[in-house]
């Protein structure tokens, strides 16, 4: 009983910042693809199907970025249906510090995490760095996060991650352009990326 209340104690204690968090902003999309020429992996030529959710928000204390990948594969090789995911919180040492780190176009230094569900080995893996904000113009946010990887079903490697997003209009249309890309080692680069409309 001693235990749960000192772990109550200091739950309420790290929640109570962020109950008056400020929000700087919030975005989010889906998007939906399909192509009878895919092919993955150096796999042979498939039809599939994506359905892709992606949101990102940035707040006082940090932000979240998460996107689900729904792939309903059928065509000339068998596809299997199979959901996948990528949830990334982030804690600003500036805000849990109390000092600014922004230093040139580096605006903070952030504690970061990752956890990846899913995808057709149904993997789970736990993501652990360090991640450092840019101040890119003409972008919302562009982080750089370098991350050690603990992977389920393979052996532990390293990982960098870049995500932005950026405002940009054609004529009188406003569109949003998010994208993340990972490099791994040994040498190993995806890619994600998505163009939404804006009224």
């Amino acid at each position: 009983m001693k235990y749960l209340s000192t772990a109550g104690m200091a739950a309420a204690i790290l929640i109570s910042p962020l109950a008056s968090a400020e929000k700087l902003f919030s975005d989010s999309s889906i998007s939906l693809l399909y192509s009878d020429q895919y092919e993955a992996f150096g796999r042979d030529e498939r039809t599939d199907t994506y359905v892709t959710f992606e949101n990102v928000t940035a707040h006082d204390w940090g932000g979240t970025f998460l996107f689900v990948d729904s792939n309903h594969g059928r065509g000339s090789v068998d596809g299997d249906d199979d959901l996948y995911g990528e949830f990334s919180p982030a804690l600003s040492l500036s805000w849990l510090s109390g000092v600014d780190l922004q230093r040139g176009p580096m605006k903070d230094i952030s504690l970061a995490g990752t956890y990846e569900f899913g995808g057709g080995t149904d993997a789970t893996n736990i993501l652990t760095g360090i991640n450092f904000a840019w101040d890119v113009p003409g972008t919302q946010y562009f982080n750089s996060t370098f991350y050690y990887v603990n992977n389920s079903e393979i052996a532990d490697d390293l990982q960098l991650t870049l995500t932005w997003g950026a405002p940009f209009e054609l004529g009188a249309s406003r569109f949003y352009s998010m994208a993340i890309s990972t490099i791994h080692r040994p040498r190993r680069i995806t890619t994600l990326s998505s163009i939404s409309i804006r009224s």
